[in-house]
């Protein structure tokens, strides 16, 4: 009897477990969740708004599985997608500038990585800037590279504290003496790498960035950006910094001392002249890559 009613319960058990990789199968079967699928066609019909013509593949049919589309990646065991990779989606020739919606992202929960550079993106809708962005908890990667934001950005992306990675590389930034702490990028705690390139702070770096706030910063990108003023950063831990295309001249190295973490320092093509004291680059002490190619540095003198 006793054994009979073991049978009973291992047959129960692996009916339980059949029931459970079917339900399993049924939710996930068809790659992305179905939440997700509807919010990726609203997505591409906002890309394309009124008449673009991108992301082909993202096509309303039945049965489809949204994770093989172009530009999607998802999480192979819960289906959410994790990555959208949007660069070069809005058609420059037949579509003015784009305006970001954060709310047309923030049915995707699980969103790691999300590359919008080159999108001729302007602004944002009203109420919806990339702030809203703060509820993707998972999100680390941020490519707004090559567009047409302005300063306001900056606020408007601060407290974004889950990213790792910030691309706001060429787009229309420019250096404002007035600049107050609202107008800083802040709230980055997280932040490891930032890159500025091809913009025109030309300003103090300080006025753009709250950098008591990027605490776990280790690669800054500021070249070309017409900066002639570089303060020193107490308690950096930067490892990575460049400052190519500028118009720094020699005191910078001064300005540099305190940044002993540094492995790679870029300072090519800018206005440095004449000789340079070996003694000068003796704070350096973690230092691997030194460019000063660009430069009309004349020689390298070592005091006796």
């Amino acid at each position: 009897m006793s054994s009979l009613v073991t049978n009973m319960r291992n047959s129960l058990w692996w009916l339980w477990v059949v029931m459970i990789l079917v339900l399993v199968k049924g939710w996930y079967g068809l790659g992305c969740l179905e939440q997700e699928r509807i919010a990726l066609l609203q997505l591409k019909a906002n890309i394309n708004y009124p008449n673009g013509n991108s992301l082909p593949s993202w096509m309303e049919r039945e049965n489809v599985n949204c994770c093989k589309w172009e530009r999607v990646e998802c999480n192979s065991t819960t289906g959410h997608v994790i990555q959208l990779s949007l660069n070069f989606t809005r058609d420059y020739d037949i579509l003015e500038s784009w305006h970001f919606n954060a709310s047309l992202f923030l049915p995707f929960k699980e969103l790691r990585t999300l590359f919008l550079s080159d999108n001729f993106l302007a602004g944002w809708v009203e109420n919806e800037g990339f702030q809203k962005l703060s509820t993707l908890k998972n999100l680390e990667v941020l490519d707004l590279y090559a567009n047409q934001l302005n300063n306001s950005v900056l606020s408007s992306l601060s407290g974004l504290s889950s990213l790792k990675y910030l691309n706001l590389g060429e787009n229309d930034l420019k250096g404002l003496d007035h600049f107050n702490s609202s107008g800083k990028l802040s709230g980055l705690s997280n932040l490891e790498i930032l890159s500025l390139r091809f913009n025109q702070l030309n300003t103090s770096i300080q006025s753009f960035l709250k950098l008591d706030d990027f605490v776990s910063l280790k690669e800054l990108d500021l070249s070309y950006n017409h900066i002639k003023v570089f303060e020193p950063i107490q308690g950096s831990g930067l490892e990575i910094l460049r400052l190519s295309g500028n118009s720094l001249n020699n005191s910078i190295l001064a300005s540099l001392r305190g940044f002993s973490t540094l492995k790679s320092l870029d300072l090519s093509y800018n206005l440095l002249t004449g000789s340079i004291h070996i003694q000068e680059l003796d704070g350096f002490r973690n230092l691997e890559e030194l460019d000063l190619s660009g430069n009309e540095i004349e020689s390298f003198v070592n005091p006796e």
